[in-house]
This record gives structure tokens, sequence and C-alpha cells, in this order.
């Protein structure tokens, strides 16, 4: 059984997407979604990115829904991540990629134990 961390740093700058570099870890690791971590923790500094970056916030106490539209010139098709909202912690619930070939990253739904170890993605805040 592991208990390992794999950490996700995102550089600062709005070219640095954290759903991006997640969606790049999962197709570089992954065989089949149930080898890849379900524990997987954004930093607030991403959920912060999100709403800045969304063309859709939806917020309630427990969650955040953040929907993108495609964006063609730069091949990027429509995006929803949920994440649930957990003592100052934000722990994804599911990343869709839409498109002909849906991608999907699930997080954990409920308690019990992670095998395949827990994700942290960060992102770098401006330097001052």
């Amino acid at each position: 059984m592991s208990n390992k961390t794999n950490i996700i740093n995102v550089e600062y700058g709005e070219d640095n997407c954290p759903a991006d570099a997640l969606m790049n870890d999962f197709r570089t690791r992954a065989h089949s979604m149930s080898d890849y971590a379900k524990n997987i923790e954004f930093s607030k500094e991403c959920i912060e990115f999100f709403k800045k970056m969304a063309d859709i916030v939806e917020e309630s106490e427990e969650n955040i829904c953040f929907k993108w539209d495609e964006v063609p010139d730069k091949d990027l098709l429509p995006l929803v991540v949920k994440v649930r909202k957990l003592n100052d912690k934000y722990l994804l619930q599911y990343l869709k990629e839409l498109g002909e070939k849906e991608t999907l990253i699930k997080g954990k739904q409920r308690k019990g134990k992670n095998r395949n170890g827990k994700i942290e993605v960060i992102k770098e805040r401006e330097e001052r």
C-alpha cells in the first residue's frame, strides 16, 4: 500500500492552468482510471485562478463548479471542473474535458482507503 503524495507545481501566469497540468499528468501516468490517485487537492491559488479564468462559476456552500467554453484557436476543448470545499481544502470531484473522446478524471467520492496515493496541485503565487 502506497502513501505517497505527488505534487504538481504550476507556474505563475495566465498561460499555466492547473487543470491542464492535472490532465497532462493523468495522460502521462495513468494507464487506466483505476490506477490513478483519487485524492486530488487543489491549492487556494488554483481555485482563485479558476474563478478568474472560467467562463461560468457556480458556487454553493459545499461545491464550486467551473466551466470553460471551447477555445478553437488554442485547441482547448470545453472543460468542466467540480471541486468540493471541505475544511479549507479544495478536493476534486471530477474534471471533464468534453470532445469527441471525453477525458474524465474522478476524485474520491467517499471515505475509504486510497491505494494510489494523493495528488496536490499547487499554483505558484505572483512574485512580489
